[in-house]
């Protein structure tokens, strides 16, 4: 590592290089301060911290722990007092210089975080670039009179356009929030002409992007101090500045805004009182065909969505779920890194007089807040410049598909979501919405599309409307075999076509036909042979009780009471803490600690294991669920989950993981290792159910079509056993050739089917 000399004369190099504009002799130093993490126990120390309007870092401030950043008089302070704490980043002042050092000196304009002027120069080379797509756009002025320049981007075509309003940096010191905007930005105008998606997106949809929000903070985090946050208001009593996040006018001056200037989360004299959050107020006013909003944030690795003033969930909820969980999923694809989607207040902490609340509750737009890189506080908010492309690659396909979503003619979801198997014999039915969005759906627009198996083309059917925009898609009847494989689409007036799966035919749904029995149920209430393993754990143990509820700023982190979708009182928690005790009392702490299951027999059978699970952690702890068919000699990954609060029902089929046998096990693990978040868990109402295809319809139709004939002979040829014999092992999944139910497919099976045989052999 170099030495501080050594590494302040490379820097003054680099700056020097670069043309940077950093005034160093300036700029506020942050020489021996650290971060530090707080283990806060009482709503005393809380209210202390928040007392001495300290720099917190943690994008949750509760009990439990807390990211700070402190000067040494204010870590004396704390050490006088007694609290708690571990080093987190040692030196902050190295961190930013080490960060200022910059990216690779031959590297794109991606490469470098980049200055207020520098931002303003990349946007008119857009213009100069593509200027029949790209305008630039004059939001107004700041406070001490900086312009905040964005640009609009369109393909050629009328102004009734849908249009989406993204920005970024109202928090100044956010530095990562800038390129992003501006990488999409870039991949618009590069892709236009190029990529069919892009070039529709481009044509369809009118882009407003504004990549500095709060440009006279920005330019001081450059100038005068690396992190700065709010805006640069004069106070009147020694202090500067506003947080423009809760300066909106959205149910304005409540929890999780400050009322004290000198705070970091000070609200403002009044709703809109900056002329900040006023020009993106009057523009967002002034364009009523703004249909989403996203204000981009570091750091957490969040994407969320309203309330921020209330823990209520929106009355969209279903729809900022379904946006939210596919924005994450996609994140993930690209390079694996894991954001966590919810609601802003249960998700993060409250926010009052934000952007995202006024925008949906004020103006009825769809919008959200993303949380950038990284997960925790070192680096925090002095993310590396080699982090940014990553950053911007991430995020860029999942904002183009959330804009497509949001804008598309026609939008269509599942409300009650799709059956886990299918009635034989009868028709089936699944509810459709499909909602009018730019456009409304055109006479007979709405099909459904089937087949059995995988072979063939679709059949389809008009859907019938049963009014307030949901319509009854009809699968019909068929017998047990093959699974039916079906998908929805949507036409609009204007010709626009919209499907579920989105990329249908080439993606569909596909259910299996046959009844599920359940075969085994665990309330919990009684001991039913579940064991704990745990390894290097000193706190949290899995253990069976009636939980102790815990929470930590206003959030629930253990449950109070057991899945109140089952019956009983036990379930099996992380720990149990004496009622009314703090929330890290008997949390997970190191690990992990693993709660095993009973053996159970699954042989031959096509099983699907059900749970409920509640999850929180506060950091980036995961909860792995796995399967054994060894008896747990090995275990195989199920699914990895990240903070999911609440009681939630999960699934999933074992087959698809190993292959069922007298020695199925499943295994649920929690883990705080490093010990430093919050994370408690909770498991109860484990069901197991075996599919089976016993129909009401005649032994033999295989293949569902509503006969038996020579291709259902084929099948039955192979699960022949012979006299008195199982079924063959060569008889395909799902086709039960018992047709006497007496355990093997023989000759009296063989009678049977040739009685409701109807073709020739």
């Amino acid at each position: 590592m170099l030495s501080r000399t050594k590494s302040g004369l490379i820097f003054y190099l680099v700056i020097g290089l670069w043309g940077g504009p950093f005034a160093w002799g300036q700029m506020v130093r942050y020489d021996d301060h650290k971060v530090v993490q707080i283990d806060v126990r009482t709503q005393q120390q809380l209210d202390l911290l928040e007392a001495m309007n300290l720099d917190f870092w943690s994008h949750e401030i509760g009990i439990g722990p807390i990211d700070v950043r402190v000067s040494p008089e204010q870590l004396a302070a704390m050490d006088k007092a007694g609290l708690a704490y571990t080093v987190r980043v040692s030196d902050v002042q190295a961190l930013i210089e080490l960060e200022a050092m910059g990216g690779h000196p031959e590297g794109t304009f991606f490469s470098d975080y980049r200055t207020y002027d520098e931002v303003n120069t990349f946007l008119n080379g857009l213009v100069a670039q593509r200027p029949d797509l790209v305008s630039m756009v004059n939001f107004g002025l700041s406070l001490e009179g900086r312009t905040m320049w964005g640009v609009r981007i369109t393909g050629p075509g009328g102004s009734d356009k849908p249009e989406v309003f993204y920005h970024s940096c109202q928090h100044a010191r956010e530095w990562v929030t800038v390129p992003l905007i501006n990488y999409v930005a870039q991949q618009l105008v590069d892709n236009y002409g190029v990529d069919p998606d892009v070039t529709e997106l481009v044509n369809r949809v009118e882009w407003y992007l504004l990549p500095i929000s709060n440009p006279d903070g920005y330019v001081y985090t450059w100038t005068g101090d690396r992190l700065w946050r709010k805006n640069r208001r004069n106070n009147g009593d020694g202090t500067f500045g506003v947080d423009l996040n809760r300066n909106w006018g959205y149910q304005w001056g409540g929890e999780g805004s400050s009322g004290d200037p000198a705070s970091e989360t000070y609200r403002g004299t009044a709703p809109f009182s900056e002329p900040e959050t006023q020009r993106m107020r009057d523009f967002t006013v002034a364009h009523p065909d703004i249909l989403g909003h996203l204000d981009y944030h570091s750091y957490s690795q969040l994407h969320l969505w309203p309330w921020g003033w209330t823990p209520q969930l929106p009355p969209d909820q279903p729809t900022f779920a379904l946006v939210g969980n596919r924005y994450v999923e996609i994140v993930e694809s690209v390079h694996g890194e894991v954001y966590v989607p919810g609601p802003i207040y249960t998700t993060i902490y409250p926010v009052s007089g934000g952007s995202v609340d006024w925008m949906y509750g004020d103006q009825g737009i769809l919008s959200f807040t993303t949380e950038l890189r990284p997960t925790g506080s070192n680096p925090g908010f002095l993310l590396p410049p080699d982090q940014i492309i990553p950053t911007c690659e991430e995020n860029t396909p999942a904002l183009l598909w959330m804009t497509d979503w949001i804008t598309a003619a026609l939008r269509m979801s599942l409300p009650n979501g799709l059956p886990s198997a299918l009635t034989p014999d009868v028709d089936n039915h699944i509810t459709v919405k499909i909602e009018p969005n730019t456009d409304t759906l055109a006479p007979n627009g709405a099909i459904v599309y089937y087949r059995v198996g995988a072979d063939g083309s679709f059949n389809s059917t008009v859907m019938t409307p049963l009014g307030n925009d949901l319509y009854d898609a009809i699968l019909p009847a068929r017998g047990c075999g093959n699974p039916t494989e079906y998908y929805f689409s949507a036409t609009s007036v204007g010709g626009s076509v919209v499907t579920l799966p989105e990329d249908a035919p080439a993606s569909f749904f596909s259910t299996p036909v046959g009844t599920f029995t359940e075969v085994f149920h665990d309330n919990y209430e009684t001991d039913l042979g579940w064991t704990v393993q745990s390894v290097n754990l000193t706190a949290g143990e899995w253990i069976r009780v009636d939980p102790n509820g815990t929470s930590s700023g206003g959030q629930p982190v253990q449950p109070e009471d057991d899945n109140p979708a089952g019956t009983g009182t036990l379930c099996f928690v992380t720990g149990q803490g004496t009622p009314g005790g703090s929330v890290g009392q008997a949390d997970v702490d190191g690990g992990p600690t693993h709660l095993i299951s009973p053996t159970f027999d699954l042989t031959g059978a096509d099983a699907t294991i059900r749970y409920y699970l509640w999850y929180y952690t506060n950091g980036n702890d995961p909860f792995t669920v796995a399967v054994s068919n060894d008896n747990g000699a090995s275990w195989v990954d199920v699914v990895v989950f990240g903070h999911s609060p609440g009681w939630n029902q999960y699934s999933f089929r074992v087959s698809d993981y190993v292959t069922p046998t007298a020695t199925v096990k499943v295994r649920f693990t929690a883990i705080d290792n490093p010990n430093n978040s919050i994370t408690e868990a909770a498991v109860d109402d484990l069901g197991i159910e075996v599919f089976d295809c016993q129909g009401a319809g005649p032994c033999g139709d295989f293949d569902g079509d509503g006969d038996v004939d020579l291709s259902d002979f084929t099948q039955f040829q192979l699960c022949f056993g012979g006299s008195n014999n199982p079924p063959a092992p060569t008889c395909p999944p799902g086709v039960d050739a018992d047709c006497d139910g007496d355990g093997d497919v023989d000759l009296a099976d063989f009678l049977i089917f040739q009685q409701n045989f109807t073709g020739s052999l």
